[in-house]
């Protein structure tokens, strides 16, 4: 019997929310991009993503804050190539979030934000609250939650992903693994 395609058209549109931890909260912080643990952990991610299309999710949400969820929005970008159902919405908790960040990481935000099927602006000008605002709207959203954290690091991701499971959504966690150090 063959597979099923993964774009046959169902009833109900599965919407994925993703978040991550902080790149700079990580083992992997100061890492180059092309270390073999940042690779690893994007091709986790990959796969994660696309066994998810492969379920049926079709709409995927990331606010594509520095680092890991920067990475998991290009990720869908690119799979929307080979999947051209799926849909981005990038979700940004207000208007100035990305004005501080280092130039070659904004140019990589701006042409996600350029790339999104959907851009949803929590907020316009910053006010205390605006990421738990944020938070809210990916969980009002989602039915399921991926998260890429440092399993029992405590954050925030971590607080997101019980209250997923709370609110009786599903929660799929791609651990952030400490990279091996080499033996000198």
């Amino acid at each position: 019997m063959p597979s099923p395609d993964p774009m046959t058209p169902t009833l109900t549109i599965r919407r994925c929310a993703i978040a991550a931890m902080e790149l700079k909260k990580t083992p992997l912080a100061g890492l180059d991009e092309s270390s073999p643990a940042v690779c690893d952990l994007k091709a986790r991610l990959r796969a994660t993503m696309e066994s998810f299309i492969w379920q049926g999710y079709r709409h995927f949400y990331t606010s594509a804050t520095q680092g890991i969820e920067l990475w998991a929005a290009e990720i869908v970008i690119e799979l929307r190539e080979q999947y051209p159902g799926i849909a981005l919405e990038m979700v940004i908790p207000y208007d100035a979030h990305s004005s501080k960040w280092p130039t070659d990481i904004r140019a990589r935000y701006d042409a996600v934000h350029s790339q999104a099927d959907i851009v949803t602006i929590i907020r316009h000008d910053y006010q205390k609250g605006a990421i738990f605002a944020r938070n809210r709207y990916l969980l009002d959203q989602c039915h399921l939650l991926v998260t890429a954290l440092v399993p029992d690091a405590g954050s925030g991701t971590e607080k997101l992903a019980v209250q997923a499971a709370w609110r009786g959504k599903q929660v799929f966690r791609v651990p952030i693994i400490r990279p091996l150090r080499n033996a000198a």
